[in-house]
């Protein structure tokens, strides 16, 4: 049976390193600009700030994580948290 050496990497290995490459490259040319997008009529600094760092969180948290979801809902929550705790030191 043809069985791929261990330094050889299947068709899928090759395309999730592709994804996730990808994605980085995105989320990398994405951040700068979504503090300029985040709602910037909120209530109060606080607010504004946690939406800004969720957004930033979820956006980096995909690029970086095996699991897109799954790092999205993670870095969204941290991020958020980031911000609103800045936004309270303002």
């Amino acid at each position: 049976m043809n069985q791929p050496q261990p330094h050889e990497h299947t068709y899928v290995e090759t395309m999730q390193k592709h994804t996730r490459h990808a994605m980085t490259l995105l989320a990398s040319m994405a951040l700068p600009v979504l503090p300029v997008c985040s709602c910037s009529n909120y209530a109060t600094p606080e607010q504004n700030a946690a939406a800004t760092g969720g957004l930033i969180g979820a956006g980096a948290g995909a690029a970086v994580a095996d699991d897109a979801a799954e790092g999205a809902l993670l870095g969204g929550a941290l991020g958020a948290g980031a911000g609103y705790l800045y936004g309270r030191g303002q």
